[in-house]
């Protein structure tokens, strides 16, 4: 399965959408999960403009105002899903891997700011990922560093990174 996770910091001009069909052609990309659209509302037809053509499922977790948002968009044939959570930071995917009926949890996130927010959206993760009977894969905006070499003109959170 080829997955593409992008953070786009909207999602409204036609270029930006011309550019992510681009990279799912040029990548034969069957898992698409968009980070902070800053839509409250994506069409079928928005959708398609990205994916390159009907053949698609999605889901959408949808922005507060203009922030957030996050879109999930996938090929059937190769991802079938069962259900769905979503939430304002996340969207995790029940299904499974159609190739080989491998089980397969899939987690977009856009984690939120602050230390405290993302320590609670972990627990909820982590829990989600303990009750699940399958393979796992999550992806996204974490909103964090992991290297304070990666850090330029701000402050290394090393608490964060862990």
């Amino acid at each position: 399965m080829n997955c593409l996770s992008l953070n786009v910091q909207g999602l409204g001009s036609k270029a930006k959408k011309d550019w992510i069909k681009e990279l799912n052609n040029k990548h034969k990309v069957n898992f698409l999960s968009v980070q902070e659209t800053k839509l409250d509302c994506i069409s079928d037809m928005d959708v398609k403009v990205l994916w390159g053509n009907y053949k698609f499922e999605y889901t959408i977790s949808e922005a507060v105002g203009n922030s957030g948002g996050i879109l999930c968009v996938w090929d059937p044939s190769v991802f079938r899903k069962e259900h769905h959570v979503v939430s304002d930071n996340f969207v995790a995917l029940y299904g499974s891997w159609v190739s080989n009926q491998v089980k397969l949890l899939v987690v977009s996130i856009y984690a939120p700011q602050s230390i405290t927010s993302k320590r609670s959206l972990w627990n909820y993760i982590s829990s989600l990922i303990s009750h699940w009977d399958g393979h796992c894969m999550v992806m996204g905006d974490f909103n964090e560093v992991r290297c304070m070499k990666d850090r330029l003109g701000s402050v290394y959170n090393a608490q964060g990174a862990n």
